[in-house]
């Protein structure tokens, strides 16, 4: 059969596409998949690949998962490829040249992969925080390399120049904080091709600081810890009933404290821990325990057992410590005023419920002497006692208070009360004979020099303290018999005085309770000063020996060399006369003591009774007060 023109032209053309559909098909079938990807791997609608082009000369970002071109969407049953069609009834299938196109592009990004980056260490998870982190990575590459940075948290932190290909790099970091990251490395080449790693996450949480029953974190999902607990062996255990969620980190050891009676968690720096939870404090051994949330009782705090151990509820997280639901503060009347002999004493017990400082009416109190005990009475909300002492000294005494029968755990407490006798030592009239102040020469004129020549000088400067004041004279009176109006019965002078001269900068010195002044008071008279301990005149360096003659305050004897004691200057030189001592009452006040002297030369080379230093901080206008006693013996 001859065919007409028209019929050959159509024949010659469908025999011309089918060589170009099957010239086509053999093209896709032995073009090779890009190495590291295939263009049917989709990551939320993204190719994951790594290309390494020119930043400049491409629309789509380097080295990361970029959207996929023209809306690329594998259908995972038929694997096949179409194109997005919406709005429509459904999917369209891609042109031939369409998907050839995309092959293309592809193709050409791999043709510009130089180089890839494989990430070694440490692993995407949880960690226990250690105080430093190696960051480990290996660059395979054809080209030079310029530079690889580490980027934590998506910002760069180190930079590392020495770079070399099929080699283990490392950054060393010491800087984390117990939280969550992400880290990742990228790489410059020579020719200005960049490359981004894959992202790896890290948790970081630190809890060295507990053991026991702790939970072991690398055991469980860090999202979401079922059961978790944190335990001190030796004081106490926190167990969460709710689930815990340390994904984002956490410092621990900072910010929760497990003690003897206190626990605590700083909720608002570990948020996942503002949980209910059980609370269990090791061997309090509370008769009637009641909870405490950061000092006030806490009402919504639920006990569940009290043996040895108290284990109770709490809803949320601050800091909480238990105590008897009784308090019991006793105090007497020597507390603030000096007691003599023979003098009436009042004795008072506070014995309240906790909750509340309602006190405990009902209860009954009983205060403990050496010589025997008594009964208190209740009385406007105190219970009280009275009594005098026909001797002087420290009077110990306990109370004890038991509400039992009210339901409130007895206490018991001890005290002391101090009595004095009414000849302990006075203050004393000063007469000013003289006040003055050391002057110092002014500068002299240099010798005249000349050019080229050394010069060697001493200098003799000296600088007024602003530490201390000094006070010295002489005791006149005597001992007398007398009324309580002054009417001098009989009166004995004293031509040879003995005793010591007191100084302090208050008038009601506990003198039953002077001991010698320890080194924490001689720091705190220091910083009253102005002065450090290691200044050339500091209190520390000023009274700084330990010899001193045995003396008498009132009927109570010191023995000699148990204070820290000083010497004044007698003829400009420091003898072995004028001997003072650091002496503290029970209200820690600084006492300075001078031993007196029978007419022993003073600074000046005149005689004199005492010579004394006092603290006085010269740094600032205002001047010192200080009240005298004396006891002549």
């Amino acid at each position: 059969m001859k065919l007409n023109e028209k019929s050959k032209r159509m024949l010659y053309l469908s025999i011309g596409l089918f060589f170009v559909f099957v010239s086509l098909m053999f093209l896709i079938k032995t073009t090779p998949t890009p190495t590291g990807f295939s263009i049917f791997e989709f990551n939320n609608n993204n190719i994951e690949i790594q290309p390494n082009i020119d930043s400049t000369s491409e629309e789509l970002p380097i080295g990361r998962n970029f959207p996929v071109p023209s809306s690329i969407i594998e259908d995972q049953t038929e694997n096949q490829i179409f194109q997005s069609n919406s709005g429509s009834s459904g999917p369209r299938r891609k042109s031939i040249q369409e998907i050839l196109d995309e092959i293309e592009k592809i193709h050409k990004y791999n043709q510009n992969r130089t180089f890839n980056i494989s990430l070694i260490a440490p692993l995407s998870g949880f960690f226990e925080y250690v105080n430093s982190s190696l960051f480990e990575f290996k660059i395979n590459s054809s080209n030079s390399l310029n530079y690889c940075e580490l980027i934590i948290n998506n910002e760069i932190v180190l930079t590392n120049y020495n770079i070399t290909s099929n080699n283990i790099h490392s950054f060393n970091l010491t800087s984390l904080l117990p939280k969550r990251y992400t880290w990742q490395i990228s790489c410059k080449d020579n020719k200005n091709n960049t490359l981004i790693s894959e992202k790896r996450w890290l948790i970081f949480v630190k809890s060295s600081r507990f053991s026991g029953e702790t939970t072991n974190l690398n055991n469980v999902d860090i999202e979401k810890i079922q059961n978790f607990i944190i335990e001190s062996p030796s004081y106490g255990k926190i167990s969460f009933l709710e689930n815990i969620n340390l994904s984002e980190g956490a410092d621990i050891d900072a910010n929760v404290i497990v003690e003897k009676n206190k626990i605590t968690i700083n909720s608002k720096n570990i948020t996942a821990l503002n949980k209910t939870a059980k609370l269990t404090f090791y061997d309090l051994n509370l008769v009637n325990p009641v909870i405490f949330r950061d000092g006030e009782y806490c009402s919504d705090c639920q006990i569940i057992s009290n043996n040895a151990n108290l284990s109770f509820l709490v809803p949320h997280f601050s800091t909480y410590t238990a105590s008897e639901n009784s308090k019991l503060h006793i105090f007497d009347d020597s507390d603030s005023n000096i007691k003599n002999i023979n003098e009436i004493i009042n004795f008072y017990a506070n014995y309240t419920n906790i909750t509340n400082d309602i006190p405990i009416s009902g209860a009954s109190c009983t205060i403990y002497f050496t010589d025997g005990s008594e009964s208190m009475t209740f009385n406007s909300g105190l219970f009280k006692y009275n009594r005098s002492f026909s001797s002087i000294g420290i009077k110990n005494y306990n109370v004890t208070c038991d509400g039992s029968a009210q339901g409130f755990t007895a206490l018991s407490t001890n005290e002391y009360a101090s009595i004095n006798f009414d000849n302990s030592p006075s203050g004393a009239n000063i007469t000013e004979i003289s006040n003055e102040r050391g002057t110092f020469a002014l500068s002299t004129p240099s010798t005249i020099l000349e050019s080229g020549n050394l010069t060697f000088f001493n200098f003799d400067s000296n600088v007024l303290t602003n530490s201390w004041q000094a006070y010295y004279g002489n005791i006149t009176g005597g001992i007398k018999l007398e009324s309580a109006s002054g009417a001098v019965f009989y009166q004995w002078e004293t031509l040879d005085p003995s005793g010591e001269v007191y100084a302090a900068r208050v008038s009601d010195i506990n003198f039953a309770t002077l001991n010698c002044t320890n080194s924490t008071q001689i720091s705190t008279e220091e910083s009253y000063i102005g002065h450090l301990s290691a200044a050339a005149d500091s209190v520390t360096n000023t009274f700084d020996s330990a010899t001193h003659p045995n003396f008498t305050i009132g009927e109570q004897f010191y023995d000699e060399n148990l204070c820290f004691a000083t010497n004044m200057y007698s003829n400009s030189v420091q003898s072995n006369n004028f001997f003072e001592v650091l002496l503290s009452d029970a209200a820690n006040n600084i006492v300075y003591t001078t031993i007196i002297e029978n007419n022993k030369l003073g600074f000046d080379n005149t005689p004199y009774h005492f010579q004394m230093l006092v603290g006085e901080n010269g740094q600032d206008s205002i001047g010192t007060s200080y009240y005298f006693f004396v006891e002549v013996e």
